[in-house]
């Protein structure tokens, strides 16, 4: 009889591991950026090189699939990041990712000089919009990633 029991709680116990060990990835989180830099230029566009930073707050290690992120200046499209790399993602911790991000110069001189004739403020609004492809032994769950911060532009008026 307790040989009986002692499977039971054993079989419940592997199964209550097992759910908890399976429990859906929720998305990584978009912290912001470092080290940007201009790398190749053209007469329309320009690629930028830098790092854009991600949190990972789950518990165990994911792997992103594939990324799409908008980039907006003051709520004009100015560029796009694409990523289809398979990448590891250690848990509950910022990691740095590599980006290469093509910036349409038509959209952000626009945006820059509508500023310029509005009166250059003090700071502008750089946001980001897309999904990402999260998981972990091969099952992947879409994302939202969603960034929003001011950017100061005192340093470009020569304050």
């Amino acid at each position: 009889m307790e040989i009986r029991l002692l499977k039971r709680y054993v079989i419940i116990a592997g199964f209550l591991l097992g759910l908890a060990s399976c429990s859906k990835p929720r998305g990584i989180k978009l912290l912001g950026y470092r080290n940007l830099a201009l790398r190749t230029s053209g007469l329309l566009d320009s690629r930028i090189k830098g790092d854009l930073v991600f949190y990972n707050p789950n518990g165990f290690v994911v792997e992103v699939k594939k990324a799409d992120i908008n980039i907006f200046l003051n709520e004009t499209a100015v560029g796009t990041f694409t990523q289809d790399t398979l990448i590891a993602i250690p848990p509950k911790d910022t990691f740095y990712y590599p980006v290469q991000l093509k910036m349409d110069l038509n959209s952000l001189f626009k945006n820059f000089n509508n500023m310029w004739n509005n009166g250059l403020k003090d700071s502008a609004v750089i946001r980001a919009e897309g999904q990402c492809k999260v998981g972990r032994n091969g099952i992947f769950i879409s994302c939202p990633v969603h960034y929003a911060n001011k950017i100061d532009l005192s340093a470009l008026r020569g304050r």
